[in-house]
């Protein structure tokens, strides 16, 4: 399963925002004042020149568990305007969707991170952003669901999601308990 980053630019009205950066699936807007770059696997993102950014950046999906277990969690989000970000490279890391449980007792998988990484000249990363992938979801009967991004749902223990980035999946005791939901977050 691909999720998407998006950097949004917010430039001045007479800038040409195409020549400012490089990197994912670009699509222009605003007569070409503001751009979206758009990743759904791993690359690198290229800033020519300082800018202004929105970020949103969302982890893989939690894994489902085997048959009439409950679901995964949402992937974390993270969305926040006006990131000042320097010129250079950046790396971004697309978290990918948790394995699904095979079999009624065995769990989901956590679904991957996504991740923005600031590249400094001589290679070393430097970590800006992480939304958490989703947890995976507890086995059929007696399996806790995992924590992550948004908890995945469990069989009487849900998962907890990461303050500011996801929700706690829904207590449930039953089968096909809910994994938390992806959307606003709860405070950190």
């Amino acid at each position: 399963m691909k999720r998407m980053i998006r950097l949004l630019f917010f430039l001045p009205a007479l800038a040409q925002a195409s020549l400012l950066a490089s990197g994912g699936t670009e699509t222009l807007l605003n007569d070409g004042t503001e751009a979206v770059h758009r990743f759904t696997s791993d690359g690198t993102f290229t800033l020519f020149a300082d800018a202004t950014v929105r970020i949103l950046l969302v982890g893989g999906g939690g894994g489902g568990g085997g048959d009439c277990a409950p679901g995964g969690g949402g992937g974390g989000v993270i969305d926040t305007n006006d990131v000042q970000l320097a010129a250079g490279r950046y790396a971004i890391t697309v978290g990918a969707g948790g394995i699904l449980g095979s079999t009624t007792r065995i769990k989901g998988q956590n679904g991957g991170d996504s991740v923005v990484a600031a590249i400094a000249p001589d290679g070393t990363r430097t970590e800006l952003f992480r939304a958490y992938g989703g947890g995976g979801a507890g086995a059929y009967g007696n399996g806790a669901g995992l924590d992550g991004g948004c908890g995945g749902g469990g069989w009487g223990n849900p998962g907890h999601g990461v303050p500011g980035q996801g929700y706690d999946a829904v207590a449930d005791s039953g089968p096909g308990a809910g994994g938390g939901a992806g959307g606003s977050p709860k405070a950190a």
